[in-house]
Order: C-alpha cells, then structure tokens, then sequence
C-alpha cells in the first residue's frame, strides 16, 4: 500500500511539474513576441510632418485601402535602393497608400524627399519623422528599411526588415490580413 501512495504521489508531482515548466515555457514565449506580432491592428503613432510643426496620428490612415508603412533611414544605401527599387514599378503599386516615416532629422528626411521626387507620387500620403522611436520598439526594427503592409481594414498582412522587391510587395498589398477577426461575446 505505501509503494501505490508512493507512486501515486511521484505522478502527481512529476505531472504538476510537467505542468508548471509548459506555463513557464509559454508565458517566456508569449514575452518574446514584439506587440505587432500579437495584435494585427494598425497602432496608434505619431508622426512629425515635413514642416516640422504639423503631427499626423496614425488614426489619420482611412479604412478601405490598402496601404504601407516605409520606416527608413534618409542616409541609408539600403533604403535608397530599396525605394529606387519600388520606384522602377511605382504604377503597379498605386492600389496603396504610402506613408514613410524615419528617424533621421528633420532636415536629411526632405533632402531624401526632394532626391526622391517624393511630393510627386500622388499615393505617398506622408513623409514624416519618427521622433519617439515608436518602430524600433513596436515592430522590432533593428535594421532599415522596415516596410509593413496593412489591408483595408487596417490589419497587418506581412512585415519585411529588409527591402522586397516590387512583384512581392505587390502581391502582398491583393491580400488580405491572415489574422482571424476576434469574436467579441454577446452579452
């Protein structure tokens, strides 16, 4: 009788400790997912606008078209090349939005403006500055460029830390979020 209450209680504890290390295991995991990893929602952000005065929030970005987010650096190679890249097949992304944001000061972000002909792509809705770091911390940015594309209904469809080129991007803009709506309980 005493080697059954014996075993009985190993099992329990193995079993408890089991349990225990799979929590843990989840709770570790769940810490290391950035926020837009957890939430496929457009974030609220904040935006400094060219003339150094006006803020856009990110509230500000209508619902029923797709759209991207450029977060680049205004002197990086990398980010030159990868908007000379997307600019080779500019019409064929006009069925979205663009806004582009840095961290570069204020003054090198319209030097790239300016080089780039920013102001004369009728979809790029924003050229801004990122001055609260806001992507480096929400979407994990360790490298630019960072380019994110949302569906209509503002939800994320994919995220890239590195250039992509215009077929990919394109064809990431036709779809839709793969994150499932959550149902919200009746009461």
């Amino acid at each position: 009788m005493k080697r059954i209450c014996f075993l009985l209680t190993a099992l329990l504890v193995f079993t408890a400790a089991c349990t225990f290390a799979q929590d843990k295991k989840e709770k570790t995991k769940d810490a290391d997912t950035l926020p837009y990893q957890k939430d496929p929602n457009l974030p609220a952000f904040e935006i400094l606008e060219l003339d150094s005065t006006t803020v856009f929030n990110s509230f500000n970005i209508p619902e029923g078209k797709p759209f991207v987010l450029f977060f680049f650096g205004a002197e990086c190679g990398h980010c030159e090349q990868a908007f000379e890249t997307l600019q080779k097949g500019w019409d064929s992304l006009q069925t979205a939005d663009f806004y582009m944001m840095s961290f570069s000061p204020i003054y090198q972000i319209k030097e790239f403006a300016k080089k780039y002909h920013l102001d004369q792509h009728k979809n790029i809705k924003l050229v801004g500055m990122d001055q609260r770091m806001f992507f480096t911390g929400y979407y994990g940015v360790r490298a630019v460029p960072f380019i994110a594309v949302y569906d209509k209904h503002r939800k994320l469809v994919k995220a890239w830390n590195t250039h992509v080129s215009v077929k990919e991007l394109w064809e990431e803009i036709q779809k839709k979020s793969p994150y499932k709506e959550k149902k919200k309980k009746k009461k």
